[in-house]
């Protein structure tokens, strides 16, 4: 049952079911990204992700477009 569950979240990983996230951000707080600049998201902002995309960055998983258990 372990390998079922991986193989089913390695299967999400590469195609989510969602397009874009949509989120409302309540407090201020701040993002650094992979170069080390920070950034500040301000209370009352809307934060949006796209997890096709973040799914497959190569410095997050190095492997992205292969399915890997």
């Amino acid at each position: 049952m372990d390998h079922l569950h991986c193989c089913v979240k390695e299967a999400l990983r590469m195609h989510p079911p969602l397009i874009m996230l949509m989120r409302y951000c309540h407090k201020e707080f701040s993002v650094t990204d992979k170069d080390g600049k920070e950034f500040v998201v301000p209370k009352g902002d809307i934060v949006a992700t796209s997890p096709s995309f973040a799914m497959r960055l190569e410095h997050v998983f190095k492997v992205s477009p292969i399915y890997v258990l």
